[in-house]
């Protein structure tokens, strides 16, 4: 349906502007090739790598929030590019064979430990500059819960999709 090609083309108009891309790939597809030109730093391919990039653009975001609201920096209604911020985006690639890595203890702790992650980018991110695009053959519950669905700022189906691929997505057919 052009998924892959479709996050091409996001990536490169996100590094027009300049901002920070992370990618997350576990399934080792056309993404994690990118680490080749953005640095192994910046593609996760593992379940522990990704939960580091996670890890990492959390703690980005809450050190945003702490500059934005320090006092000397306090600007009502302000948000990260009135604090000179670039925007910062995780790319998370197929989020359904991500949670359905999760075969043991170690693997739901990890899993569990990123959805937690995924769900404060979704939910505070946007103000930090810290964003998350989340893709996956078909989002549905199992792997990204109703409630973080409807925080999406933008969702985009591609190709045909069935009515309950509609509803998903979307919150109705």
């Amino acid at each position: 349906s052009g998924k892959s090609l479709f996050i091409s083309f996001i990536i490169i108009e996100l590094l027009k502007i300049k901002a920070d891309i992370t990618i997350a790939d576990i399934k080792k597809s056309d993404l994690s090739s990118l680490s080749a030109f953005l640095g192994t730093d910046k593609v996760a391919s593992s379940s522990t790598s990704i939960a580091k990039v996670v890890r990492l653009a959390v703690e980005e975001m809450r050190s945003r929030y702490d500059f934005i609201n320090a006092p000397e920096n306090f600007k009502y209604g302000s948000n990260f590019s009135d604090h000179g911020f670039n925007q910062k985006w995780l790319l998370f690639d197929e989020i359904g064979a991500f949670s359905g890595s999760a075969t043991d203890k170690k693997s739901k702790e990890i899993v569990t430990e990123v959805m937690d992650g995924i769900k404060q980018l979704i939910l505070l991110g946007r103000q930090a500059g810290v964003f998350i695009l989340i893709a996956g053959q078909q989002v549905s519950a199992s792997n990204l819960s109703t409630e973080l669905r409807d925080n999406l700022g933008l969702r985009i189906a591609l190709g045909a999709n069935s009515q309950e691929g509609y509803r998903m997505v979307f919150g109705s057919a």
